[in-house]
């Protein structure tokens, strides 16, 4: 196997005229990782070979700078609205000795739901 190290250009196209045989081909592009594939070239043909090379990610500092502010003020707003939360929280006020007391206990002496809901005093 035979190994080649190849380069292009900013637009990427090339030609290269290869005997027949196995090849090790190193593409390297200036501001991108470079990528390695074996190809085998057969006598009488043509072989066509597409290289996907992409450019390494780097963080430089005002981007890192902004995703960390940016991170903090989100995390600021979801932390304020959680603690005015815990704080109108039933749980979380101080009572003042009052307490609810049920209603159905209670006696109405003036009327009453059975009478109101009784269809046999009503005439047609």
């Amino acid at each position: 196997m035979q190994s080649l190290q190849l380069q292009t250009t900013s637009t990427g196209f090339f030609h290269q005229s290869l005997d027949p045989g196995q090849y090790s081909l190193k593409i390297e592009v200036t501001n991108y990782t470079p990528q390695t594939i074996e190809i085998t070239v057969m006598e009488g043909e043509s072989v066509w070979q597409e290289f996907v090379l992409h450019q390494p990610y780097s963080m430089t500092g005002s981007r890192m700078f902004i995703a960390l502010l940016t991170a903090f003020i989100l995390l600021s707003i979801v932390f304020y609205f959680l603690y005015t939360s815990f704080q109108t929280w039933k749980w979380s006020t101080k009572h003042d000795g009052f307490e609810r007391v049920p209603m159905r206990d209670i006696d109405f002496e003036d009327e009453s739901d059975d009478d109101i809901l009784d269809l046999r005093t009503i005439k047609p």
